[in-house]
């Protein structure tokens, strides 16, 4: 039976895993330098290793209701098609490992009711559910471009 692992981090109190293997890396939370006229849930830049990273907030871009910076505030650093970028999240937990029998496909369950394509499933536990996203497909082409032509990163 495959496995896979998953980093599990906080949004307003809610669980969500991402695949170990989008993630390069984690860091706690950091000033941004706010750039003008690029949309609200994109938090700013930072300077990673002499490297510019954009850091998108999460809460923002789900609409949710954006949470004060703490000591729990990490950026969760990951590479979209070729472009590294940061997401900004309430706290990581974990690493978690998961069978494919205790993961439902979003497929059947969601995109019927309209979820987005980032939602790949549910993870169950004995504690809690875990809502699996895919990174690379929270930001729309868009958006990607809006972060790759005003020359973020």
């Amino acid at each position: 039976m495959a496995e896979v692992q998953m980093v599990i981090f906080k949004l307003m109190n809610e669980v969500y895993g991402i695949d170990i293997a989008q993630v390069h890396e984690v860091i706690r939370f950091q000033e941004v330098n706010k750039v003008p006229e690029l949309p609200d849930f994109i938090e700013g830049i930072v300077n990673l290793r002499n490297k510019v990273l954009p850091v998108i907030d999460l809460n923002k871009k789900f609409k949710l209701c954006s949470k004060e910076v703490n000591d729990n505030t990490k950026i969760i650093v990951t590479s979209i098609n070729g472009q590294h970028i940061g997401f900004k999240v309430d706290d990581v937990d974990e690493v978690m490992r998961f069978s494919d029998d205790q993961i439902e496909s979003a497929t059947h369950m969601f995109q019927a009711m309209g979820a987005k394509s980032y939602i790949k499933g549910i993870a169950k536990n004995e504690e809690q559910l875990i809502t699996i996203l895919d990174f690379n497909k929270i930001l729309d082409q868009k958006e990607m471009m809006e972060i790759e032509q005003g020359n973020i990163g």
